[in-house]
């Protein structure tokens, strides 16, 4: 698909607005289409359907947590020893 092509789907600029990354926005994307489109015949249609706009901001929160959790959890990971200055 071209860049002008992915531009114009309703689902691919609201990804794009929420993240600032069209190639975050294609993966994610494609996370959103794929198992919607092997489960559903005839939803891939329906590019405008409120329920596909909350799947895809889940989708997007849940990529948000985990690129935040590296960093929490290696920071939460470092024990303090007794007898170091930190």
């Amino acid at each position: 698909m071209s860049k002008d092509d992915r531009s114009k789907l309703p689902l691919w600029r609201y990804l794009r607005c929420m993240l600032g990354s069209p190639h975050v926005a294609d993966d994610l994307a494609q996370d959103v289409w794929v198992p919607l489109c092997a489960g559903c015949h005839g939803c891939e249609s329906r590019t405008d359907a409120p329920w596909l706009f909350t799947i895809a901001r889940r989708t997007v929160a849940g990529h948000l947590r985990e690129q935040a959790a590296p960093r929490a959890s290696h920071s939460a990971r470092r024990p303090h020893r007794k007898g170091y200055e930190t």
